[in-house]
């Protein structure tokens, strides 16, 4: 057998720098999440300076892709980015949040429950993403995302049928809701 190969990063970050301009929606938004993955990864296993160093040009596709009019590639770009502490996840972030805006990203299933576990999963991320943004950002006041849970947890009861899923999801708003209070 023989020993595993080295892994060609350059490589790797040339191809995703590529897909990520690819004219192809559903390619752009598995390329932001796929980066996302990769530089959550590598964050962790690497100092500050060494990770801004090896990774910026995939930082900056993602700071690019945040900003791009299909939702799912906007939303997956800025997971990654919250997961990041960057800042430029905050607007898309907060659309998350937002029942209506979301709608338009879940109409594209056609089955209403894929359509009803598509925008509990998008809540839930982002939520997450919300707590993660404040957690890096530490004394920031994000102001938005505080606005846009308190606004989630007005819509929740008449937009989520299932008891359960909605408490779960309201809990876990209350919870972001007291992390970006702080």
């Amino acid at each position: 057998m023989e020993p595993p190969r080295e892994f060609d990063q350059t490589a790797l970050r040339k191809t995703l720098l590529q897909l990520a301009s690819d004219e192809d929606e559903l390619i752009r938004s598995e390329t932001a999440f796929t980066i996302g993955a990769i530089l959550r990864a590598n964050k962790i296993q690497s100092s500050e300076d060494q990770f801004i160093s090896e990774n910026g040009s995939l930082v900056l596709e993602l700071e690019k892709l945040v900003e791009q009019l299909h939702a799912d590639t906007r939303y997956n770009a800025a997971l990654a980015l919250a997961r990041l502490g960057n800042l430029n996840a905050v607007d898309a972030i907060a659309e998350m949040l937002d029942i209506e805006a979301i709608s338009i990203s879940t109409s594209g299933e056609q089955d209403p429950r894929l359509q009803n576990y598509k925008r509990i999963v998008i809540l839930h991320n982002a939520l997450n993403a919300a707590i993660s943004l404040q957690e890096y950002n530490g004394q920031l006041d994000l102001l938005t995302l505080h606005d846009a849970v308190q606004k989630l947890l007005a819509a929740a009861p008449k937009v989520i049928q299932s008891n359960a899923v909605r408490k779960r999801l309201v809990s876990q708003a209350e919870k972001a809701l007291e992390v970006l209070s702080r």
